[in-house]
């Protein structure tokens, strides 16, 4: 599981950097995929959402159009600001889905949610899957909480295009479909990927977003 796209705007967990991809290999992916890891996902502390990138993808301060208040500058960056903007969202909520401890099935009240919206825990993974497989080019699947019904859904988002921000769905646990994510270890047969991705679900950090979002 390696970076995806290589977006602007696209963030590691808190201090990743070659120690933190390191301690990811032997469950997720091979040395090139470590390797980087290590080169593309780190970011400045504080750098946050930023619009503004130079070709070297350093943070640079807002256009004085955009800070002005100026709203033609702020409707031309509005694409700019979602992939970037969703691609930091989606990759802060990715990395905290995964451990190397991960794996099995979640416990309590997610899987009595998951058991009550799906069926049961092996209808969620085959359709949460083959939702995540069937993503055209470069994506996510999600799991999501709809908070008005109070119910799990199975969602999928082009590009880096945020859950929330799209589908008004509470993002769960995301899984990353860009070919980037899985290329170096299973070249592009995405089914092997989303096979595998299962043995490293943080279904705690999963649970813990559940338990947060219907508060």
């Amino acid at each position: 599981v390696g970076s995806s796209g290589r977006s602007a705007g696209e963030a590691g967990p808190e201090g990743a950097g070659p120690e933190g991809a390191e301690s990811r290999r032997p469950w997720c992916c091979g040395p090139r995929t470590s390797e980087l890891l290590c080169a593309w996902l780190p970011r400045p502390p504080g750098s946050g959402c930023g619009c503004c990138l130079d070709c070297r993808w350093r943070w640079q301060p807002c256009s004085a159009g955009w800070c002005a208040g100026d709203v033609t500058a702020q409707v031309a960056l509005q694409p700019a600001l979602r992939f970037n903007g969703g691609g930091h969202i989606n990759h802060t909520i990715f990395w905290t889905n995964l451990s190397p401890n991960g794996g099995g099935e979640p416990k309590g009240e997610l899987m009595e949610a998951i058991k009550r919206d799906f069926g049961s825990f092996e209808k969620f993974k085959e359709k949460l899957t083959a939702v995540s497989v069937g993503v055209q080019g470069s994506g996510w699947g999600w799991l999501g909480f709809n908070k008005e019904q109070g119910r799990l859904k199975i969602a999928s988002c082009s590009n880096q295009d945020p859950l929330q921000g799209t589908t008004g769905l509470i993002p769960l646990l995301g899984i990353d479909v860009w070919e980037h994510a899985y290329y170096l270890q299973y070249k592009n047969v995405r089914p092997d990927y989303l096979k595998a991705i299962w043995n490293v679900i943080n279904w705690e950090n999963v649970s813990e977003r559940y338990s947060a979002c219907k508060k």
